[in-house]
C-alpha cells in the first residue's frame, strides 16, 4: 500500500526502466498496488519523504533519502520488508545543484 503523506508523484518503471505508469497521490490518499505491478514494475519517486509504504500493515520506513529521486525499489513485499531491516537499497540519482 502507498500513502501519500503530502502531495508525491510516483512511477512505475519496467525491466528497461521506461516509467510505464505514474499518478500523483494527494495527501491521506492511498493506492493499492496491483499484483501485476508488483512483479512486473519497480517504483520511482523524488520525494520520498512524502511516500508511505506499508506491507501488511507494516511501515518499512523512508524509501530513500529527501529530496532525491530514487528508483529500482522492488514492490514484492519480501523485498519490502528486508529495506525495512536494513538489507534492501534503491537506486538513488542526488539532486542537481545548480553551479554560481
Amino acid at each position: 500500500m502507498l500513502t501519500g503523506i503530502s502531495e508525491v508523484w510516483i512511477g512505475f518503471d519496467d525491466a528497461t526502466g521506461k516509467t510505464e505508469n505514474w499518478r500523483t497521490l494527494d495527501a491521506g490518499e492511498t493506492y493499492e498496488v496491483p499484483p501485476a505491478y508488483i512483479q512486473q514494475f519497480t517504483l520511482r519517486t523524488s520525494i520520498p519523504q512524502a511516500l508511505k509504504v506499508t506491507v501488511g500493515g507494516r511501515d518499512i520506513g523512508a524509501v530513500g533519502p529527501a529530496d532525491t529521486l530514487v528508483k529500482n525499489i522492488s514492490l514484492k513485499p519480501a523485498d519490502l520488508i528486508a529495506r525495512a531491516e536494513g538489507a534492501g537499497a534503491a537506486q538513488t540519482i542526488p539532486p542537481v545543484v545548480p553551479k554560481r
